[in-house]
């Protein structure tokens, strides 16, 4: 796939919790030469944080999206990187700006909704929104938020399946 290889602007792997962003993006980047971030880890260590869950908890779900929106603008004057974004991401305008206008925007498609739930569930405490949810309130999450973000998703410049990779 020498698209990814030969660019030097930033590439953009968005898709849903769980489908494998940071997992597979860490292969991607090593297999075409390019840093890896994770935005969401990038984000909350800028702040001294460890993970979004702490950082979240002593400060809020918005004060994340305020400090995100300003870690994506420091990765987005990178080059060479391959750059894991937050399943919510790339739902807000101006994320969506950022990543369009300076590098190529690649949605990681988990289509099974059963891989998403056994995954969440797992990972759940990690996960601010789905931490006090049982399985089924993690169920009904999943079909929520594929409803509102998957037309968002789609929008991407690159569609890749994540099952097989």
């Amino acid at each position: 796939m020498p698209i990814f290889s030969d660019m030097a602007r930033p590439i953009y792997l968005i898709g849903f919790p769980g489908c494998g962003k940071s997992t597979i993006g860490k292969r991607l980047a090593k297999k075409f030469g390019k840093r890896f971030i994770d935005l969401d880890a990038y984000t909350v260590n800028s702040k001294g944080f460890s993970d979004v869950a702490s950082y979240v908890s002593a400060h809020s779900m918005t004060s994340f999206r305020r400090v995100e929106v300003v870690a994506l603008k420091a990765v987005s004057e990178m080059s060479d990187v391959l750059i894991a974004c937050g399943g919510g991401t790339a739902c807000f305008k101006a994320n969506w700006r950022i990543m369009k206008e300076t590098g190529l925007i690649i949605y990681l498609e988990e289509r099974s909704e059963e891989i998403l739930l056994e995954r969440l569930y797992r990972e759940r405490d990690s996960r601010p929104a789905l931490r006090n949810l049982s399985q089924g309130g993690i169920r009904k999450w999943i079909t929520q938020k594929r409803r509102e973000r998957v037309p968002v998703y789609e929008q991407a410049d690159v569609i890749i399946p994540a099952s097989g990779l």
